[in-house]
């Protein structure tokens, strides 16, 4: 499960303690798992389930244990010990962000549509994944299922489907400014990760003559080798990976309000061994 370390212009505990709360997130991941699989008990209550049904009687668990966890995720991605935003429910539902959060291994730290601060005007940001090898920019194309996204230079593209044909605006242009901002930053630091930008669709076919520049477009065919090898990377955080993130939150921009002080939060809670059956 990756962490969200970013959304929006929530503020974060990541933003508080960049160096802490990566690993404390892992820790208390593996502590709860564990706690949540010895009282599903799957051994001893289902021992007449053939291997089979017995392994996709563990993906179930998985996905129970996952969809929990993401309430924990937002917490910690709106709000600190003493501050939180105000925040928009979409989130809440929204199936790219899920997408994001639960099928990535907890190494992949990520902001979702951050709100940059540059020279104190702020700039929006496209979906940002920083690995212990690497950071990603990533601009996901949802259109119509099958529909082709023709892929030209100018301003915006075209999407056929059913002999109808609509225009967008090119993904490579806030992708691009993206990139602009994370480069600064990371030059600024002294921070020597490689950038990646890329276009993504997992419904979509993408159509071109020559490729954008130094632009990653993975579309419905590449789709499934490029989120593989996104899941086989294997490797501990990062030194670099952690300066990273640290440098691009401290230029992200934040809303939010002191919590009341009748308040409280416990930043380590967000699951007993009590409620994992409820």
């Amino acid at each position: 499960m990756a962490q969200l370390v970013k959304l929006y212009d929530y503020i974060s505990r990541y933003e508080t303690n960049p160096f802490h709360y990566p690993s404390r997130f892992i820790q208390l991941k593996q502590d709860n798992w564990q706690h949540f699989f010895d009282r599903a008990n799957l051994t001893s209550y289902e021992t007449n389930l053939t291997d089979v049904e017995l392994d996709a009687r563990k993906k179930q668990l998985i996905q129970r244990f996952l969809n929990q966890l993401l309430p924990f995720q937002y917490k910690w991605a709106t709000s600190t010990l003493t501050h939180k935003s105000y925040t928009d429910k979409k989130y809440i539902h929204d199936d790219i962000l899920t997408f994001f959060i639960q099928r990535f291994p907890d190494i992949y730290l990520v902001m979702y549509y951050p709100l940059f601060s540059v020279q104190k005007a702020p700039i929006d940001g496209e979906i940002i994944l920083i690995s212990p090898i690497g950071i990603e920019i990533i601009h996901v194309v949802q259109e119509v299922q099958d529909a082709r996204v023709i892929i030209n230079e100018q301003r915006t593209w075209q999407v056929e489907s059913n002999h109808d044909v609509v225009s967008i605006v090119s993904p490579l242009i806030t992708l691009k400014r993206t990139e602009q901002i994370v480069a600064s930053i990371l030059k600024l630091y002294d921070i020597n990760l490689p950038i990646q930008k890329t276009v993504l669709s997992e419904t979509n076919d993408f159509m071109y003559l020559t490729l954008p520049y130094r632009t990653n477009i993975v579309g419905k065919q590449e789709y499934k080798e490029w989120f593989t090898q996104k899941r086989a990377l294997q490797s501990p955080l990062k030194n670099v990976q952690l300066r990273a993130m640290e440098a691009l939150l401290k230029h992200c921009h934040s809303t939010y309000v002191r919590r009341p002080e009748w308040e409280s939060d416990d930043d380590d809670s967000y699951m007993t061994v009590g409620s994992i059956g409820e």
